[in-house]
């Protein structure tokens, strides 16, 4: 297929959204692209739209795979190419491709033996260690007493990123008895269930213990890179601000990537996300995103965009070596607010980086943000009526 008779079908419209976006057009894409709105938005302009208009945005909520086949069904070009920044879809755009309710899409929407291994953290570290294919944490259900296996401190967790429409909390570490239960109450009133978190032993804060298994990987091609993160936000559980390229990744979690994904029968860009533990002294599997990710940029500008590529249909093999021209992944909306903040230290990584997306447009949504938090506290006060 040539970029004339094909599109993008971006589901999700964040940084990570705008990061494939900017990579199609840098590898040389010239198709339409389109970008799926699939959750409830929090702004009236979504974080694409006001960093691009060659862009064509479809607002729908996507709860079920109809919703999906909705969405896709709306583009009138015929060969759909689908980029995931999230896994909220990915079951959705599964279930509709193998149930032919939309047709000419390509996809890579999982593992093989099934998504729940994955996307289901709890069963992940399951899997991983009943089939010895590496470390995790350990982790105990909901059902269980923390405080009895972990001591005062462990983390809470919730076991799936997403469910349904509901993006879930991140990890939360917690100090004693009474914080669990306000953290717990919160959760359920999100309309979270007990079932839907677990608890884990609480491994090292410091962000350049956070080392990522990145790439591509199907039967006969990998695409192996790594980075770690320099900074997070927030600092002691938060996503990467600031992600440095590893040149030389440890033996340990390579070798533990490559088991998992070959038993998961794994087909498609993923990130492996690995805990030092420095009592143990081994690296332990903490996550699994089987997507493209918010640091994808800095492996897509070293590996040729490989994986965009890979997506768009052409047949292309990972080549032994890549030249390096880029050291440093930063989210500049974090990390200016940081900067903003008094962290000037941080200045010095803006050079030789990928810059997500870009200091001015990290500027220019800053400000909106702003304008649409008073505006709708002016709202709230009875203004603007």
């Amino acid at each position: 297929m040539s970029s004339q008779n094909k599109c993008a079908v971006i589901f999700g419209t964040f940084i990570n959204g705008y990061g494939i976006y900017r990579s199609l057009r840098d590898s040389g894409f010239r198709g339409n692209i389109y970008v799926a709105e699939a959750t409830r938005p929090i702004y009236k302009k979504t974080f694409i739209e006001l960093c691009t208009k060659d862009i064509k945005v479809i607002h729908k909520v996507a709860d079920s795979t109809q919703d999906v086949v909705e969405i896709l069904n709306q583009i009138p070009e015929k060969n759909k190419c689908v980029f995931f920044t999230a896994e909220e879809c990915m079951d959705f755009v599964k279930e509709a491709i193998e149930k032919n309710l939309v047709e000419n899409v390509r996809a890579y929407t999982g593992a093989g033996i099934g998504n729940k291994y994955i996307l289901d953290k709890y069963e992940f570290y399951k899997l991983i260690n009943e089939h010895k294919l590496g470390s995790a944490p350990k982790t105990i259900s909901s059902e269980e007493d923390p405080e009895k296996v972990f001591g005062k401190k462990y983390v809470i967790r919730s076991k799936q990123s997403w469910i349904g429409s509901l993006n879930t909390p991140r990890i939360t570490i917690v100090k004693d008895l009474e914080e669990r239960r306000k953290i717990e109450t919160l959760y359920e009133k999100m309309g979270m269930k007990k079932a839907d978190w677990c608890y884990q032993e609480l491994l090292s804060v410091i962000p350049q213990a956070n080392l990522s298994v990145v790439g591509w990987y199907e039967k006969g091609t990998e695409l192996f890179f790594a980075h770690k993160k320099i900074v997070r936000f927030p600092e002691k559980n938060g996503t990467g601000c600031i992600a440095e390229f590893v040149e030389k990744c440890p033996a340990d979690p390579l070798n533990q990537t490559r088991r998992i994904l070959k038993y998961l029968d794994y087909k498609g860009p993923f990130e492996l996300e690995f805990l030092y533990d420095p009592e143990e002294k081994i690296y332990k599997a903490i996550d699994f995103n089987p997507r493209f990710w918010m640091q994808h940029e800095l492996i897509e500008k070293t590996s040729e965009y490989f994986m965009i590529r890979k997506i768009l249909g052409e047949e292309i093999s990972p080549k032994s070596n890549y030249n390096i021209y880029y050291k440093y992944w930063i989210n500049t909306n974090q990390t200016i607010y940081k900067v903003l903040t008094g962290h000037f230290s941080l200045i010095k990584y803006f050079r030789s980086a990928v810059r997500a997306p870009g200091v001015v447009k990290s500027i220019k949504w800053i400000i909106y943000v702003l304008y649409s938090k008073s505006l709708g506290r002016k709202n709230r006060l009875g203004g603007n009526k």
